[in-house]
C-alpha cells in the first residue's frame, strides 16, 4: 500500500502546479496531475475512470481538485465510498508543499495542511500595513 496524491484540474493547472512543485521540492515520483477538458470533447467521466485504474485499492490516494462544486471535484466525489480515498478541494501550492513534505497519519496530515495553508494566504497590503504599524510602536 502506497501513498499517493493527485492533483486535478479544469485545463492545465495541475500540471502547472506539479511543475511548481518539482523546481520546490524535486521530483516527486507519487504525485500525479490529472488535466481535464484538454482534450476537446472528452468525457471526464471516462477519462477519470481511465485514469484511476492505474493505482491499487488499497492505496492511500489523497486527491486535491481546483475547486468545489466543479465538474472535476463532482465526478472524483464519486470515488469517496473507497475509504483509502480522500478528496480536497481548493488547490493551492502551500496545500500541497504541505502534504508532500509530511508523513503522518492521512486525518492528521490533511486537518494541519488545510489550516497551515489557509493562514498562508494574504492580503499583502494590509499586512505590510500591519507590520509598518508595529514597526513604529517600538
Amino acid at each position: 500500500m502506497g501513498r499517493h496524491f493527485i492533483m486535478a484540474s479544469h485545463g492545465t493547472l495541475a500540471q502547472g502546479m506539479k511543475n511548481a512543485i518539482e523546481i520546490i521540492l524535486g521530483s516527486q515520483p507519487n504525485l500525479f496531475s490529472f488535466c481535464a477538458y484538454v482534450k476537446g470533447n472528452e468525457d471526464i467521466t471516462q477519462s477519470i475512470n481511465q485514469f484511476m485504474r492505474q493505482f491499487a485499492t488499497d492505496d492511500e490516494i489523497i486527491i486535491v481538485t481546483d475547486i468545489f462544486g466543479g465538474s472535476v471535484n463532482n465526478e472524483i466525489m464519486k470515488y469517496l465510498i473507497n475509504t483509502n480515498i480522500h478528496l480536497i478541494a481548493g488547490l493551492n501550492l502551500s496545500l500541497m508543499i504541505q502534504l508532500l513534505t509530511n508523513n503522518e497519519p492521512v486525518a492528521i496530515l490533511i486537518e494541519e495542511a488545510i489550516k497551515s495553508s489557509t493562514q498562508s494566504i494574504q492580503y499583502c497590503n494590509q499586512t505590510l500595513k500591519h507590520c509598518a504599524i508595529a514597526d513604529n510602536d517600538f
